[in-house]
């Protein structure tokens, strides 16, 4: 007995199942690897620029909203941060305990840690997350008795 049919249709069928299990493993080993986090890139290593006399030598970001910088003077001249001009914007937001709380005076290649509380916009970060922050420190140069304004951008991982 002579069954006849188009077995065209069957080796269709059987391609579309074959490549159709190959695609949905593929799908599924994408989904683990994305939910393990492996596409997603290490926060930067922390790190400033833009600054000019009065640099960010170092600095740390805390999601409990506290940003501390080491500031430097790299003006070759004793310099003073004025009180309450050092100020950080994180995640749009300004930070409102802007630091210092007095006059720092700062000698030629010294360097002074300022803390700055009140930073909003890095409590809605986690640990390790990257952020950015710009940067504003407010100076005065005794020696031309002239103020200043140095500006920079900083990024790094929340910690």
């Amino acid at each position: 007995m002579k069954i006849s049919g188009n077995r065209k249709g069957q080796a269709a069928i059987e391609y579309m199942v074959t490549y159709g299990w190959a695609i949905l493993v593929l799908a599924v080993v994408g989904i683990v690897l994305w939910q393990w986090n492996v596409f997603t890139p290490p926060a930067p290593e922390p790190d400033c620029r833009g600054f000019s006399q009065i640099q960010v030598f170092d600095q740390i970001a805390k999601n409990n909203g506290d940003f501390t910088l080491v500031l430097v003077n790299d003006a070759g001249t004793k310099m003073t941060i004025k009180k309450g001009t050092v100020n950080a914007t994180i995640g749009g937001k300004t930070c409102t305990g802007s630091g210092p709380a007095a006059d720092i005076k700062i000698g030629p290649g010294a360097k002074k840690m300022i803390n700055i509380t009140g930073c909003a916009g890095l409590k809605k970060f986690i640990a390790g997350d990257s952020y950015r922050a710009k940067v504003t420190i407010g100076y005065y140069n005794p020696s031309s008795k002239m103020s200043h304004t140095s500006s920079g951008v900083c990024w790094g991982p929340v910690e």
